[in-house]
């Protein structure tokens, strides 16, 4: 507006708009959110991060709904397993635990998660801390705090969609069932 004379009485310095630090500090909603940590763990299972992703659109041909991601700090392999219900959360947990806790001969000691409900659970707090595990919760509504888990879930949904789409050109087919996305998850 004010290079177009349309204002009177505006300060423009010399045509530098929108570099004015002080505007933009004072139009920020929140404050920036750090997207590195530097205590990553030292060993496997020390820390390992999870999410719940779904619902889906449609129930694979199982029945699923959702998937769950756990990604280990130290090597990041990310383990991948499947829910019907968020209410499966806890029970797809203790069955993944048991697994990866005989395979590593190792225990968890640091579970981080979201904010959300299914993991904040009074049962699934009582588990963990039964287990001596530590649970590190992020912030609600601030998926950037648990980057590693968004950023994973983000990649498989991203994959999944291509493979299907993929699917559909090499067979010249034009109905792949949407269900087959537990597959290519």
């Amino acid at each position: 507006m004010a290079r177009s004379n349309l204002t009177e009485g505006m300060v423009v310095d010399s045509g530098r708009m929108g570099d004015c630090s002080a505007c933009q500090k004072g139009k920020q909603t929140q404050s920036p959110i750090l997207c590195t940590t530097h205590d990553q763990s030292s060993e496997v299972l020390g820390r390992v991060f999870s999410d719940l992703c779904g619902p889906m659109e449609t129930a694979s041909i199982g029945g699923y709904q959702y998937f769950i991601t756990f990604t280990n700090d130290h090597s990041c392999y990310m383990h991948i397993r499947l829910c019907k219900s968020k209410d499966d959360t806890l029970g797809v947990f203790k069955a993944w635990k048991a697994s990866a806790e005989k395979e590593m001969g190792k225990s968890l000691k640091i579970l981080c998660t979201d904010g959300g409900g299914k993991y904040t659970s009074s049962t699934f707090n009582a588990y963990l801390a039964k287990h001596g595990i530590k649970h590190e919760v992020t912030n609600v509504y601030t998926p950037q705090e648990n980057g590693v888990s968004e950023h994973a879930n983000w990649t498989i949904n991203n994959l999944t969609h291509s493979m299907m789409a993929d699917m559909k050109e090499v067979l010249k087919s034009k109905s792949l069932p949407l269900s087959l996305w537990s597959q290519a998850v």
